[in-house]
């Protein structure tokens, strides 16, 4: 039974830090209570100045965090007021808190169907809805975007003759892309606010290396067992990494008595210091895919001199914002980003039917937007 892992018998770990979680769960009520104070406290020095022992934010605490938002190195300085969200929200967290055990069990997990084929659906929908002019294009990247009193000027080698006028423009990417397009023609505004989200890189190794895990991990291969892990480095807790198992929520990897096959996703987080990355002692032969991506951190400055601000960027000069950046990095807030972005355009919420998501779309529609924003009508 792996030492650390919130499922079957409590854990020694869990039994000496007892007492710290459920001082952790009532702290959290506190921090929801006054969140506007609390999102400038970065996690770190919430829990050292409540006396929380090394041992609680180092092997639960932290690991949590870089679990949800894939922080890395840069675990400790999340905003305090995300934590509590992430734990207590009804709409927003992640898992559940447990006053004993700090997570509440396995969370049941789905899987989608192939993305190429839900994409492939979306871009038929476009082309075979509306206007002769609806195109998708991929592999054409935008090298320069010029907006001016009449229209949005984009440069794509993907278009006819290169360029292209359009009446306003979406920048469903990084903020960090979104500022390279728009180079010269970026405003003061974006100047100074879309720098705010701060990107790392992260290692993503797809393998499986049995013997790794079982090492690293003391991992649990039970059908019911280890589905998220997280590994901190000996030598220094606060460098994290963490693994998945695919299998447990990929159905195609299952078999009608258990699974057919035990595939990882291992994660090295922000490779400004590698100096305690595992990633070297998976073997080579049982590596399936890698790939470097850019994340950016849930710094408490992201949620100081960020969030609050984006809602100044909609609409500004014709362009809109859209992306897990505009708030938490999850894939239900990029989508809502851009549902929110084509609502500003006129196209209806097409959930509306449904009671909880319509919920947490005018929620996030109003903090990425602003309060004042008007939201199309559905006719």
């Amino acid at each position: 039974m792996p030492a650390r892992s919130n499922h079957g018998e409590p854990s020694p770990l869990v039994a000496r830090c007892a007492d710290d979680i459920e001082r952790f769960g009532r702290l959290l009520e506190r921090v929801s209570r006054f969140e506007p104070i609390y999102i400038f406290v970065p996690i770190h020095k919430l829990l050292e100045s409540n006396n929380f022992s090394d041992e609680f934010q180092n092997a639960m605490v932290f690991p949590l965090v870089a679990l949800f938002f894939g922080t890395g190195n840069q675990t400790p300085y999340v905003s305090s007021a995300v934590i509590a969200r992430v734990f207590l929200d009804p709409e927003l967290r992640l898992f559940e808190y447990d006053r004993k055990r700090l997570l509440a069990t396995v969370p049941t997990m789905f899987a989608f169907p192939p993305l190429e084929d839900v994409f492939e659906k979306i871009t038929q929908t476009i082309k075979s809805n509306g206007s002769k002019k609806n195109r998708v294009l991929t592999s054409s990247p935008v090298t320069k975007v010029v907006r001016h009193r009449k229209g949005v000027t984009v440069y794509s080698p993907g278009l006819e003759n290169g360029v292209e006028e359009f009446d306003e423009i979406v920048f469903a990417c990084g903020a960090e892309t979104a500022l390279k397009i728009l180079g010269d023609d970026a405003s003061w505004r974006e100047r100074i606010f879309l720098p705010m989200v701060k990107y790392y890189n992260d290692l993503i190794v797809t393998h499986d290396d049995a013997a790794y895990m079982d090492r690293e991990y003391e991992f649990d291969r039970r059908d019911d067992g280890d589905m998220y892990m997280i590994r901190t480095d000996p030598s220094n807790p606060r460098l994290i990494e963490m693994s998945f198992n695919l299998s447990m929520y990929q159905p195609h990897l299952r078999g009608g008595s258990g699974r057919k096959r035990d595939i990882y996703q291992s994660i090295f987080l922000d490779d400004s210091d590698t100096s305690g990355w595992s990633v070297g002692d998976i073997d080579e032969g049982k590596i399936l895919y890698k790939r470097m991506t850019r994340q950016f951190a849930h710094k408490w400055q992201h949620f100081a001199y960020w969030v609050p601000f984006v809602r100044f960027l909609q609409g500004h000069r014709r362009t809109f914002y859209a992306g897990s950046y505009c708030l938490f990095n999850t894939h239900e807030i990029a989508v809502m980003t851009g549902l929110a972005a084509a609502d500003r355009l006129g196209a209806p919420y097409p959930f509306g039917d449904d009671e909880f998501a319509a919920r947490q779309y005018k929620t996030t529609f109003k903090i990425v937007h602003g309060l004042f924003a008007r939201m199309t009508e559905k006719q």
